[in-house]
């Protein structure tokens, strides 16, 4: 097994799409992990006898593809269907173009519709009680109440991902200026404003964490610190965000990303442009910010009230 994992088509495949496809980190790691499940499939049902190789790509044809999107429909959900589809189509295109298969046995592979879902968005009286609770909760001195605070202050402040609030570092917060500075997805970088209340918690944290590195006499430059003065890895930050919201949020559990939907979904309903929010947020298209966004009938009537020319009828002069 170690000589053919050796010979693997898949570490060739991941040095490709890192080199040609501009993906960032985590997208690597999905593409890597979706073919090693494909693989993990063909072997169990006796399809391919090791890693897609020299020795076994022979074995693998169109038929055990559709077998496997099959079990998919079984045990994943549309979304998730859907992206190891994608996965594996780039993988046997890739396989093909490279000369290590004859053809493309993805042609013809159907990719599964998505049931589209309106993501789950927090309100802006949850966004308030939430705050409203960290901050009360957190002492003058207290590092460990501060970073909490300022996390999800952050986090909601700037519309972040949850991966790209947990691997900031100090040089990526412009304080004063209020701007924080990300990688997203494709490792394009943004600028991003944030208010008032996010600047005065991530002042506060800062200061407490510049203390508790000195006295444990540790130097580094992630923002987020562990209690023994590391970094706090995106495993820790997603722990943390998922126990605060469960002890704070009065038995509802909040998905993280449910505040990068309230900070688009707010913004839009208290006047913002759709195209600014879709650069803050980083999509490529606006037809993704747009499912990031809910209006309410109410604001839309407000609006169309006010904006359209034809919306009340004219008293006669």
């Amino acid at each position: 097994m170690k000589n053919q994992r050796r010979e693997s088509y898949l570490r060739l495949f991941i040095d490709f799409i890192k080199g040609n496809r501009g993906l960032g980190h985590h997208t690597v790691r999905a593409y890597a992990s979706d073919i090693e499940m494909f693989e993990a499939f063909c072997m169990k049902r006796g399809f391919i006898q090791g890693p897609l190789s020299p020795s076994t790509i022979k074995q693998l044809c169109s038929m055990h593809l559709k077998s496997y999107v099959a079990e998919l429909f079984k045990t994943h959900q549309s979304s998730s269907r859907a992206r190891k589809v994608a996965s594996l189509r780039t993988y046997a295109g890739f396989l093909h173009t490279q000369g290590f298969a004859e053809q493309d046995l993805s042609v013809g592979l159907k990719t599964p519709k998505q049931v589209k879902k309106m993501p789950r968005v927090i309100s802006e009286s949850g966004v308030q009680s939430l705050m409203t609770a960290l901050d009360a909760g957190s002492a003058d001195d207290d590092i460990w109440s501060a970073r909490h605070h300022a996390m999800f202050e952050l986090l909601y402040g700037a519309g972040l991902r949850l991966s790209e609030l947990s691997c900031l570092h100090m040089s990526d917060l412009a304080l004063e200026s209020r701007i924080v500075r990300v990688e997203g997805k494709g490792r394009k970088e943004r600028l991003i404003p944030f208010g008032e209340a996010a600047h005065q918690a991530l002042a506060r944290y800062i200061l407490l964490r510049q203390a508790w590195l000195t006295k444990v006499n540790i130097s580094h430059e992630r923002l987020w610190i562990n209690q023994r003065g590391g970094p706090l890895g995106s495993r820790g930050t997603a722990l943390i965000i998922k126990r605060l919201q469960q002890q704070l949020t009065q038995g509802e559990t909040w998905n993280p990303h449910a505040f990068r939907h309230g900070f688009a979904t707010h913004l839009l309903n208290h006047g913002a442009d759709l195209r600014a929010i879709q650069d803050m947020l980083g999509h490529a298209s606006l037809s993704t910010t747009q499912r990031y966004t809910h209006v309410s009938v109410d604001q839309l009537k407000h609006v169309h009230q006010d904006c359209h020319p034809r919306s009340r009828q004219r008293k006669s002069s």
